[in-house]
């Protein structure tokens, strides 16, 4: 929970399923990535919006 105005983010089930493990992939890429983004809590939506700057300039 957040006093923050969060986005929702999407999760499908094999997502959810891993939320049981304590982490999960929110955003992958083909083949082996350039870089890897972990957030938790409110700095989820950040991360993501860091992972699509970085799709855009052909980093993984």
């Amino acid at each position: 929970f957040s006093r923050q105005n969060l986005d929702h983010q999407e999760r499908n089930a094999a997502q959810i399923s891993d939320i049981e493990r304590g982490g999960y992939v929110l955003k992958d890429c083909d083949g082996t990535p350039d870089a890897i983004i972990i957030a938790t809590g409110s700095e989820v939506s950040l991360a993501m919006g860091a992972a699509e700057a970085m799709s855009g300039k052909n980093i993984r």
